[in-house]
């Protein structure tokens, strides 16, 4: 999802540059020999890393997978940048942190994964970084063209929401309008691209309903209540002080405008 939004949101701003999107076919990211010959083959003069084992629950029992993925191949391709000397952009998640600071955490505040997804993300930032060109963009509740969290409820009569899980869902086609300046312009560190404001789960879809007007009964329930095989944090929402900073920005906007144009079918304005 993220990297099939970004890409499209990127070509404009290339200035005569060619964005590779390479299949599993082409580049196994998990497969060190097939990644290092895709790029000796290509010679990329930067890299934007947005493939993840994402499934959160299902990373608790495919832990091997969900380490090839968000730590193997991420150190890949940091060892790769270092030793070519090209830049190093790469995604990971609010879920790094345990949700027990009870306010937004900045980029500065340690880590403390509560899952094996979240760790293996939190090891893959570590991989990263090893590399000084390298930029961390840690994103929250990501939702786009092809990961569309909201419209199937469309089509229900029930629908369960976490009363007690807190962030900001975020369109991957505004996300692109934060991040493409930091690839830009070679930044490095560690940015939290998220939403001024932030609320829990049934909030956003009860704004959801009210703003499409469909019908579907609202359940709100507890975390501890579902019986996922993956721990959530409950108040892992992200600062994003750093990037207004750095961008050069007073806000980055609430979520409702950006998801109400999303459900209503208008795109982002460049």
């Amino acid at each position: 999802m993220l990297g099939s939004d970004l890409a499209g949101s990127l070509r404009p701003h290339l200035g005569g540059r060619t964005l590779l999107t390479p299949r599993r076919a082409e580049c196994d990211l998990t497969n060190e020999a097939s990644l290092m010959k895709y790029l000796g083959n290509v010679k990329p003069g930067s890299l934007i890393n947005c493939a993840a084992w994402a499934n959160v629950d299902q990373a608790e029992s495919h832990r091997e997978e969900a380490f090839k993925a968000n730590v193997t191949a991420t150190a890949s391709l940091a060892r790769y940048a270092a030793d070519h000397g090209i830049a190093l952009l790469h995604f990971s998640t609010d879920q790094v942190f345990d949700g027990k600071k009870g306010q937004p955490y900045a980029e500065t505040d340690t880590p403390n994964p509560l899952n094996y997804y979240a760790e293996t993300k939190w090891l893959g930032e570590q991989a990263a970084l090893k590399h000084e060109l390298t930029a961390i963009v840690r994103v929250q509740w990501l939702y786009g063209r092809t990961r569309d969290r909201f419209t199937p409820l469309r089509h229900k009569t029930e629908f369960r929401a976490f009363q007690d899980q807190f962030g900001a869902p975020t369109w991957t086609e505004e996300l692109a309008t934060w991040v493409i300046p930091l690839w830009e312009r070679g930044a490095a560190g560690i940015f939290h691209a998220v939403h001024d404001d932030h609320a829990s789960w049934a909030e956003i879809f009860r704004f959801v309903l009210a703003t499409t007007g469909w019908t579907a009964k609202l359940r709100e329930v507890r975390t501890e209540d579902a019986g996922l095989p993956a721990k959530r944090p409950h108040f892992s929402v992200l600062s994003n002080a750093k990037l207004r900073d750095y961008l050069g920005k007073p806000s980055l906007g609430g979520f409702r405008e950006p998801l109400r144009n999303f459900l209503l079918g208008n795109r982002v304005k460049k």
